[in-house]
């Protein structure tokens, strides 16, 4: 995922044109709710790359055997609940604004 630039502000010059910054916000409102997505899809292919290593076919020690991979795995579970929050807030938030 290649991270886009922030458009310039529109507040930053006096003859400011408040449409261009409503759509300006809005897409970076999508910005973020797709980067968002993007992160849970990660965090998501990890937690099953974390279960094949502690898993008894592809049993790898480093993880499966030591208090590391309990570790990662709350680090990842964690952080995929932050995620969803973040996520849900950012939906409150668009969708509070568009009623």
């Amino acid at each position: 995922m290649t991270p886009t630039l922030a458009p310039a502000d529109p507040w930053a010059s006096t003859d400011h044109d408040p449409t261009a910054w409503h759509n300006a916000a809005l897409d970076q409102r999508t910005e973020l709710l797709d980067a968002l997505a993007d992160t849970l899809r990660a965090l998501t292919r990890a937690a099953a790359a974390l279960t094949a290593l502690t898993s008894h076919q592809g049993h790898d020690a480093e993880f499966a055997a030591t208090p590391a991979g309990c570790d990662i795995r709350a680090f990842l579970d964690d952080s995929a609940r932050n995620i969803r929050a973040a996520s849900a807030i950012t939906r409150a938030i668009i969708e509070h604004d568009t009623a």
